[in-house]
């Protein structure tokens, strides 16, 4: 493919051709070693685009619902303008309306199926009609119509039926023409409703049906509690009923005989329509009323929201109906309560949650047909519940969607894409054998009743997707989001190895959720994972497929971030020159006790059980609190992610420690890292030691840029016992030894430092490399600060936390080829800090033999926070450690081949790092195979992005993403497939998601996605290979979107379709069963309703309505005008040439009369000439 060329690139060429050194400090015949002919990027702008895929999770603030019997289809509408539209698990459907003032979108106040022609009606907040058609992959919104002068309050569409009836805030009710969508002349007015003697407005329509029989009445209620029968043949009120009861709810009998209405009071009330007067005909019960014991008088029973009337096929009648229960201290309880049987058996089914509305379905959409009852759908305020009916103790469904995500907030989202095969059925059965065991509820054995939809039976992808999403209450669950819906799979509950302390209690010192999750790692070909939450504890898990009873170890690590007066006087006395080693003359400061203990040695302690055994040697000027307490002694731990592990972070001095920022594991190394805004901390996972917790301040040691600001002042007293110690300025150097690759640095016996060891610390030569190392590191980083936001020394920096961490396998040094196992520690200002971890040989010294944690003197300067970072192997055959494994978190890209190709394997041998670091090869040496730079390391900020070539730590690229809005999330991904295809992806503050190409970080997208609206969408942002990612865009709802644009083609073919074609209408009600039930002894004369709702009724008035066509209706219009235009021209050129073909017609004929009358002429004129002779002519 050909490479990406411009002007600049070949002047930064040239420019650092001449200025550059070589990467191993000679210069070679041939120029410098670039690595930018190394790699190969494929990326290009017309692979990227940002679309929405699919949604998961329960309809946030559901205000409505409806459901289509026949195509076994329910929608939910919501606060945010939103509609969607469930089939069988996989087919969800979403409709956003869209404000035409460009604010917000008006609320769904109501939806209703056409049923069974994949049409959907829904009722808005601005007083609009709109019309959806779902047949197709894409909803359309086909027509609108919104009132000018009322407010829409409710509207009700019977089975089969096009006239459309519409109820407004003042009372009235108009009706539409679903086919033309214009509004009838037929208006019926409130006043008309209203008695002889009625003298009040009778207020808002809060129902409204036809009658199943005789569909010429139409019920008509008010909230005041009148209720109108009206005949529309004879536009008349035919019949009121009155209560002095504020009414919400009604429902007709399937005869059309009587109806049953539910009032605020608790009561049903029953009305036949056949009564003389208003009064009579009604039979009035309250279902839950009781007489309290005390007073001996009856208790207030809450409102009844909503009831329905059915009778089943065997003649029994049932009522369900929602709250009316009595109320108490705390309120009404949510039920649905079910009455049925001869005997009126009643069954209550309490829920956690408010009852907002609620459907039946049954075997039959006919309202004047027996309906057999299958399931109760119910919508709470955050969940979907679904009784089954037809069994004895109306078990609920078991849902298939996810839709519990706001069982607890959520808190934190880990997405995982292309995880190892075996993670998510291993997951998946541990979960299940603990819902077998945990549930305490049956669940019934039904199918689901929402099964509509037709699924296409393609995969959606060839890999597996994983979501792992932490919650306010301390559980961690995981998802399978492999195909378009999302299922449940497992839940780790980390509260349950806490208790609180008394003393947290007392204080009020805890947060309201002290479990709250904050950061997820997991590693997916070891499944080991590390949660970190909000009071400062980090469990480590391992996944174990068995049964355990174990105790849970523990560590109390202090993070402490303090720096002496001295030191920021030291400081201060530097001037601008960067960081300097100050000499012991001018820097006070505590030496170790004789013997120096190494820095292995001072964090493995093994009296390290009391954290101030460790670093914090002060232990009569700190006091240590911590909130959360472990549980004691051996747990029985189900099968799944068992908790090895719990480092809790203390309070200091009644100090509270500042969140956990960032979490790295990592199972190869076997090592686990965190920060906050104080320091680092670093646990081993195989030993369970500590190996390093420091603050910030002291990882740059001599090589500190910035002027800091004491935070504390006084200096403690130094006992025989506890010394506090300075670490500021200390580097651990030990002499390589030939036989042991740690034996200079430790006693074979005690563990401590040897004489020769401690002698070597303390020797000129020593502080010689320490000088060397500062100002190798100095040239390296502080010389690629360009303008930095934070200069070195003009600003006092009083703070400065861990934002990022990560392991990997580098080149820790300058020009150094030693290929190290590191951590590479990112900072609030700026700082990108490179540690080295001397590991023990795997096996048995990996078990008993200490890590070695040392600096490595490189530090690395850039503008914003470090936010993440990437190696790259740039190496001519990939990198090889420890024998024959690929190095730890370094991904090779493509590179181009000897053919001119791209290729990911190497045609020579890999270059294999054995033993020890201090074994491997060095430069500058004979035996050296490295001719150039090996590795690219990447590092985004919250300001720009850097790509370093490593060894040399030459900046080969820059790209600056934000200057006024920072980046929210970062991530460097896989875009390509089998072939890895580095990508950074950023999403700032002001909305825009930004994705560059690796290393030159070209720019490949910059498109507005979504408005930051809340630290929901910060905290849960998460971005995956392949360009997919996630988000958490509301409480209860997870979208994912990608962007890659080639999914986006996909997508189409991986959903199935919502509408099923070819479902025939179930039959109507027999002719006879009806007989001899009309209102007044007679069968009920058909109403035509086209005269009298048509042409006859007049015309509505033209400032009532307006009707606004959808955009795919609008294209249908523009083409059916078109097209006539075109039809038009098509016959205005066929008349014209029709008319040409006269006149040439007429000329032809002309010109045959002229032939004929030149040959008469010449025949003449051959007779006169022919009896002549020749002397008479």
């Amino acid at each position: 493919m050909k490479k990406f060329v411009n002007i600049k690139g070949v002047l930064d060429n040239i420019r650092q051709s001449v200025n550059t050194p070589s990467p191993t400090g000679v210069g070679t015949p041939g120029g410098p070693v670039r690595l930018e002919q190394d790699i190969c990027e494929t990326l290009s702008a017309d692979k990227f685009m940002v679309e929405n895929t699919l949604r998961h999770g329960f309809p946030f603030k559901p205000t409505c619902m409806a459901f289509d019997p026949i195509q076994k289809l329910l929608a939910i509408g919501n606060r945010t303008g939103c509609v969607r539209i469930f089939g069988r698990p996989g087919i969800d459907y979403e409709i956003q309306h869209e404000s035409d003032r460009g604010g917000d979108p008006p609320q769904v106040m109501q939806v209703e199926f056409i049923i069974n022609q994949g049409r959907l009606l829904t009722a808005c907040t601005d007083n609009s009609i709109n019309l959806w058609e779902f047949k197709t992959k894409q909803p359309e919104l086909l027509q609108t119509l919104k009132l000018n002068k009322e407010r829409l309050v409710l509207m009700q569409l019977e089975f089969q039926d096009k006239w459309l009836y519409f109820a407004t805030e003042r009372g009235n009710v108009m009706i539409i023409n679903l086919e033309t969508f214009t509004l009838s002349g037929y208006q019926i007015n409130w006043n008309k409703c209203m008695g002889p003697l009625d003298k009040n407005h009778p207020g808002t329509i809060v129902h409204l049906s036809v009658n199943p029989v005789d569909t010429s009445k139409l019920l008509i209620g008010f909230e005041t509690g009148l209720i109108c029968l009206w005949d529309l043949s004879v536009k008349k009120a035919d019949q009121r009923f009155c209560h002095n009861r504020r009414l919400l709810t009604a429902c007709w009998h399937l005869e059309g005989r009587q109806f049953v209405a539910g009032y605020s009071d608790g009561s049903l009330i029953t009305w036949s329509v056949k009564a003389t007067n208003s009064n009579g005909g009604k039979s009035v019960q309250f279902p839950h009323k009781k007489k309290d014991k005390d007073t001996n008088k009856m208790t207030p029973c809450g409102p009844i929201e909503k009831v329905l009337w059915r009778v089943n096929r065997n003649g029994g009648e049932y009522f369900v109906f929602s709250g009316g229960l009595p109320s108490d201290v705390t309120g009404v309880t949510p039920s649905i309560t079910i009455i049925q049987g001869k005997n009126s058996e009643m069954d209550i089914v309490e829920m956690e949650n408010s009852v907002l509305d609620f459907l039946l379905a049954t075997d039959s959409p006919y309202m004047a047909d027996y309906q057999d009852p299958e399931a109760v759908i119910v919508m709470l305020s955050n969940d979907l519940v679904a009784l089954d009916c037809k069994s004895s103790k109306i078990p609920c469904f078991k849902n298939p969607y996810a839709m519990d995500f706001n069982e607890s907030p959520v808190t934190f989202c880990h997405y995982l894409v292309d995880c190892p095969g075996d993670l998510i059925p291993n997951l998946y059965m541990v979960g299940s054998k603990a819902k077998k065991e945990g549930s305490s509820r049956g669940f019934s054995s039904g199918e689901w009743p929402i099964s509509g939809g037709v699924d296409t039976g393609a995969e959606s992808c060839s890999y597996s997707e994983l979501v792992v999403t932490g919650h306010a209450d301390g559980s961690v669950r995981f998802w399978d989001s492999s195909s378009t819906t999302m299922q449940a799979l497992y839940r780790v509950k980390t509260a349950k190895y806490f208790e609180r302390t008394k003393k947290a209690q007392a204080d009020g010192a805890m947060d309201e959720d002290p479990y709250q999750i904050c950061h997820i790692i997991l590693s997916p070909t070891t499944r080991e994972l590390a949660v970190a939450g909000i009071s400062g504890q980090v469990l480590f898990f391992r996944f174990k497929k068995k049964e355990t009873t174990t105790e849970t170890k523990s560590m109390d690590i202090p993070i402490v971030y303090e720096v002496s007066s001295s030191q920021g006087q030291s400081m201060r006395g530097g001037g601008g020159g960067g960081a300097e080693i100050s000499s012991p003359a001018t820097n006070q400061h505590f030496e170790f006790p004789t013997p120096k203990p190494l820095l292995n040695v001072a964090s493995q302690s093994a009296a390290y059980t009391d954290p101030v055994d460790g670093f914090n040697f002060d232990k009569p000027q700190y006091e240590y609190f911590t909130p959360l307490r472990l549980r004691v002694g051996a747990q029985r731990k189900n099968p799944g992610y068992h908790a090895e592990l719990i480092c809790m972070t203390p309070w200091v001095n009644n100090e509270a420690p500042t969140p956990i920022s960032c979490l790295t594991l990592s199972s190869n190394f076997g090592l686990m890292a965190y920060g906050n805004g104080s320091g680092i901390v670093i646990v081993d996972v195989v030993q369970f030691q500590c190996l390093l917790n420091m603050g910030t301040a002291d990882l740059y040691g001599a090589l500190d840029p910035f002027q800091r600001m004491p935070k504390s002042p006084k200096f403690p007293d130094s006992g025989p016992d506890i010394v506090r110690v300075d670490l500021s300025n200390y580097n651990q150097v030990g002499e390589p030894s030939a036989t042991t690759p740690n034996s200079s640095f430790k006693d074979p016996v005690g563990g401590m430092p040897s004489s020769r060891a401690v002698d070597r610390v303390k020797t000129p030569e020593t502080k010689k490399l320490l000088q060397k190392a500062g100002s190798s590191a100095d040239d390296s980083s502080m010389s690629k600060s360009h303008s930095s936001s934070m200069n070195s020394l003009d600003q006092m920096i009083t703070n400065e936390g861990v934002t990022t961490v990560a392991f990997a396998d580098s080149f820790s040094s300058k020009n150094d080829f030693t290929f190290n196992s590191c951590l590479y520690v990112g900072t609030s200002l700026g700082s990108l800090i490179a540690i080295i971890i001397n590991l023990p040989d795997r096996g048995d010294a990996r078990l008993s033999e200490p890590v070695v944690v040392s600096p490595s003197g490189s530090l690395y300067r850039l503008r914003g926070a470090v936010l993440t970072t990437c190696f790259l192997d740039a190496s001519s055959s990939s990198l090889k450690v420890r024998g024959d494994e690929a190095p730890e978190n370094v991904h090779i890209p493509s590179r181009p081949n000897h053919s001119g190709g791209i290729s990911n394997q190497a045609s020579s041998p890999p270059i294999v790092n054995q033993g020890s670091q201090d074994e491997r090869a060095s430069p500058g040496g004979s035996n050296s195979p490295h001719s150039g730079d090996q590795q690219i390391m990447i590092v985004c900020t919250e300001k720009g992005a850097a790509s370093y070539a490593l060894p040399s730590q030459r900046q080969m690229y820059q790209q600056t993403i934000n200057e006024s809005c920072p980046v929210v999330c970062a991530k460097i991904i896989n875009f390509g497939g089998s072939k890895y295809t580095p990508c950074l992806v950023a999403y700032t503050a002001d909305g825009f998601i930004k994705a560059y190409s690796l290393p030159s970080l070209r720019p490949m997208m910059d498109v507005y996605f979504m408005a930051l609206s809340s630290e929901r969408v910060r905290r849960t942002m998460s971005f995956s290979n392949y360009g997919h990612g996630m988000y958490l865009c509301n409480a209860t709802e997870v979208q994912k979107f990608t962007i890659s644009s080639e999914f986006v083609r996909q997508l189409p073919d991986m959903q199935g379709s919502v509408f099923q074609e070819g479902i025939p209408m179930p039959e109507p009600p027999k002719p006879g069963f009806l007989k001899g039930l009309g209102l007044f002894g007679g069968t009920p004369k058909p109403l035509d309703r086209e005269e009298l709702f048509g042409e006859t009724a007049g015309k509505a008035p033209s400032h009532a309505a307006t009707v606004t066509l959808g955009a795919s209706m609008q294209a249908a219009q523009s083409k059916a005008i078109n097209t006539s235009t075109e039809v038009g021209r098509a016959r205005q050129g066929f008349e014209e040439r029709g008319q040409r073909l006269n006149e040439l017609e007429d000329r032809t004929e002309a010109m045959a009369n002229e032939a004929k009358q030149y040959a008469s002429n010449a025949h003449t004129l051959m007779l006169a000439a022919k009896n002549k002779k020749w002397y008479q002519l």
